[in-house]
């Protein structure tokens, strides 16, 4: 088959979709790779590397959409990226279909391909590729709130997370108690902060005790206690997610209102 793996066009977008150590693998299975250049220098893989493992570079995106047969990326489509795809092709990306713009997905639909959106892959009863994305969020949420809480920020307040002798740590406050909520936990008690989780799952909380620390409050949720959190925090995330839809708002602006004066506020969805 022939793969192409155009480069990610979203702002802010560093991933790219198959690293060479991926492509090697397909070539060694007979595949044909085309991938556009620079499409791993964000990632910090260089054309000459994918040369290596016998991909063939081309140089722009039209190239790639025109010589695959299946076409693989990470964010989900732009509006031009949507024209760029051809009849009868496979597509694998995050589509994010219920919060995605509607022209794009309209566009999407009257295309004649086979789209699979990786965060709708399961495989017994899990999301596997969806979950491995949220492991790395939950801890890069409490990765970049740390920094957001530190003097060198210029709205920080000059908080350390671990706190010191006669200094309280930092008050982490994750809303949710899934991937993503696990993940962000594990890491802020790891940092010595004070952690609270919120959910109304209570096998999911009972795991937060048992996997990671009794030292973590476990809170079930309801309006009260969220606004609660929210007005408690140093550092609040949201990590709340549920499956193909779009995620309910749970934080009033009433609550915001409540919040510390400067207040690291980091939303998954």
């Amino acid at each position: 088959m022939r793969i192409g793996i155009p480069k990610e066009t979203t702002r802010e977008e560093k991933r790219v979709s198959i690293v060479p150590a991926g492509v090697d693998a397909l070539v060694k299975s007979g595949h044909t790779i085309f991938v556009e250049t620079g499409a791993g220098v964000e990632s910090h893989f260089t054309d000459e590397e994918y040369r290596k493992v016998g991909a063939n570079i081309v140089y722009n995106a039209e190239e790639v959409y025109q010589r695959s047969e299946m076409i693989v990326k990470i964010a989900p489509l732009t509006e031009k990226e949507v024209d760029l795809l051809q009849d009868e092709q496979i597509l694998f990306s995050f589509l994010h279909l219920a919060v995605g713009k509607k022209n794009v997905i309209e566009k999407l639909l009257k295309k004649k391909v086979t789209a699979i959106a990786y965060e709708l892959i399961e495989k017994d009863d899990q999301l596997p590729v969806l979950q491995s994305m949220s492991e790395i969020a939950g801890q890069l949420a409490v990765q970049v709130g740390e920094r957001y809480l530190g003097s060198d920020s210029p709205l920080g307040r000059g908080i350390l997370m671990g706190g010191i002798g006669g200094v309280a740590p930092a008050a982490v406050v994750v809303l949710g108690a899934g991937v993503v909520g696990f993940n962000a936990a594990r890491a802020a008690h790891s940092r010595g902060a004070h952690v609270i989780v919120i959910d109304n799952d209570m096998r999911r909380l009972r795991r937060i005790n048992t996997d990671i620390s009794k030292n973590i409050s476990t809170v079930a949720a309801n309006p009260f206690t969220i606004a609660r959190g929210v007005k408690f925090a140093d550092l609040f995330i949201g990590a709340i997610q549920i499956k193909a839809e779009k995620t309910p708002h749970l934080v009033t602006e009433t609550m915001v209102k409540t919040m510390k004066k400067v207040l690291s506020l980091l939303m998954y969805q």
